[in-house]
């Protein structure tokens, strides 16, 4: 028997290889995963573009390329994506976040969305917005954000596209598990509403 490499499968390296040639054209560092990847085709590392330094904020990518047609619902200004439930599932318990770029040959039209957070619950359908998700060197402010460490107060990311000052996250607040609202009487200045558990 002959061996055989399909057409969808050079299809999915040509989409592959765009998205890697954007990725280090904004400057960063893509690394392919190799043929062991159950629903992540690469990794993007952040590089500070002011002196070159890796930074060591990942993100994983998952590149879904088609030859030609519409995508679902597709007009001029957006369209809609839906998500296998098992690549969903895998991506949410990532430890790092994930996007998903729909690439189309016949236009080399790049297209990216988080694939983590963007969708809450049993939702499976993304949004995209043919102006705001384009996947170019502009998003690269977009993606440094997704890398930032929320539960981390005082993370600090360089401007990756000259555009920002900083990509900042210094102020955590946290709700109290409970409040306690009282209505005191005009003009009374007898206690004070208080809130909180210990309170």
């Amino acid at each position: 028997m002959m061996k055989r490499i399909t057409d969808s499968q050079i299809l999915g390296e040509l989409g592959e290889t765009s998205v890697k040639k954007i990725v280090l054209e904004t400057g960063f560092i893509y690394e392919h995963r190799g043929r062991l990847e159950a629903g992540t085709d690469g990794l993007i590392e952040l590089r500070d573009p002011r002196n070159g330094t890796p930074l060591g904020k990942l993100l994983g990518v998952q590149v879904k390329a088609t030859a030609e047609g519409r995508y679902s619902r597709e007009a001029d200004n957006q369209f809609e994506y839906l998500l296998k439930p098992d690549d969903l599932s895998y991506w949410r318990q990532s430890n790092i976040p994930v996007i998903i770029v729909l690439w189309r040959q016949s236009d080399n039209s790049a297209y990216w969305k988080d694939a983590t957070d963007s969708i809450r619950g049993d939702e499976r359908r993304l949004q995209f917005d043919k102006q705001a998700d384009v996947f170019d060197k502009s998003c690269a402010d977009r993606l440094g954000g997704l890398t930032i460490d929320r539960r981390t107060a005082g993370v600090f990311v360089p401007p990756l596209n000259q555009g920002e000052l900083a990509i900042i996250n210094l102020l955590r607040v946290r709700i109290p598990d409970e409040i306690y609202v009282a209505t005191l009487p005009s003009g009374s200045h007898q206690g004070s509403a208080r809130s909180g558990p210990h309170s």
